[in-house]
């Protein structure tokens, strides 16, 4: 049929990946693509003007399912109406509540927030084992996606703007404890998807759906804020270990070598230091507690010493000097 563009013309044109097509299609009727001889879909000029249209609400802040139902004039008039706000909106603005779905295991309560931003609702929870590479669709609505993973590369990044495609949210926060550079840079290029370092508490996270939803917060703050936590001082052992300022300065440094293994080692003392410390203070306990915490305690000590050794034999083999390293 003349006049009629095929899915992949029209993925290249709109910038919307097939898989999402399909789905707006199937799930949320955003358009109904005539068949090609009775298998191939056809979208027309104004198939395509209507994809714009709702690919533009989304990245201002609307989900696909608000906009099932519309046609392209309700479209432009809601696509017109959020330019107004946008451009009138003023710092003093803000909402009430930020609703979420959170995707993981390791995502803290929200039971304390801080009283001058918006409320986290978390509307349902899952496992990542819920989900494949190839399967992400949630059929729950909400306004921020929370997505936990222990290590973060390039598809999971992927993953996660399949996931957003494929249902209501308009923005997405990638929890992670590890990374690689190539991940950074390419969540780093999506503006709809913002990335916070693990561990973070309920308020880190708090701020950051503020930041998503009106960039109300700069993310500097953020960082700000969780650099300058008192910080714990270390169990003294017969073996020298790293000091607090020593594993701020390699996690803050611009890689010196060609992967990142000197900051996921400091990140891994730092958090085993902050176990000691707990298994250390646990001071309310039965003599039977105290005796199984001291041993934790010991174990903790000796991993740490271990992985210690292990940066140590990296910094020295690349001559790594981190105190004069360039932050990244």
């Amino acid at each position: 049929m003349e006049g009629l563009y095929k899915i992949g013309a029209v993925s290249k044109i709109t910038g919307i990946n097939i898989p999402t097509l399909r789905v707006w299609e199937n799930k949320f009727k955003i358009v109904e693509p005539n068949r090609i001889n009775g298998t191939q879909r056809g979208y027309t000029k104004n198939d395509l003007d209507k994809l714009c249209i709702v690919k533009a609400l989304i990245e201002t802040g609307d989900s696909i399912s608000s906009l099932t139902g519309l046609d392209i004039s309700e479209l432009e008039l809601r696509l017109e109406k959020s330019s107004i706000q946008k451009k009138n909106f003023t710092p003093n603005e803000t909402r009430e509540n930020i609703s979420v779905i959170v995707v993981g295991t390791m995502v803290p309560n929200f039971d304390n927030p801080i009283s001058d931003l918006p409320n986290i609702r978390v509307i349902n929870k899952y496992e990542l084992s819920d989900f494949s590479e190839d399967e992400g669709i949630i059929e729950d609505s909400a306004d921020i996606l929370i997505f936990e993973t222990p290590t973060l590369h390039v598809k999971t990044v992927s993953w996660v703007k399949s996931i957003m495609g494929q249902s209501s949210f308009s923005k997405s926060i990638i929890l992670y404890r590890f990374a690689s550079g190539d991940a950074l840079k390419a969540a780093g290029r999506e503006k709809n998807i913002n990335i916070l370092r693990q561990p973070a508490t309920s308020n880190d996270i708090q701020m950051m759906c503020a930041f998503a939803l009106n960039n109300k917060i700069e993310q500097k703050e953020i960082l700000h804020i969780r650099n300058n936590r008192e910080k714990e001082e270390p169990v003294i052992t017969d073996y020298e270990p790293f000091t607090d300022k020593e594993l701020w300065e390699i996690s803050v440094m611009a890689n010196p070598i060609h992967c990142e293994c000197p900051k996921h080692l400091s990140s891994i003392i730092t958090s085993l230091k902050g176990f000691e410390k707990y298994s250390a203070d646990c001071e309310e306990l039965s003599p039977e507690d105290r005796i199984l915490h001291e041993e934790l305690e010991k174990h903790s000590v000796e991993a740490r010493t271990i992985m210690e050794k292990a940066l140590r034999k990296v910094i020295k083999e690349n001559s790594i000097n981190y105190s004069v390293a360039n932050a990244s």
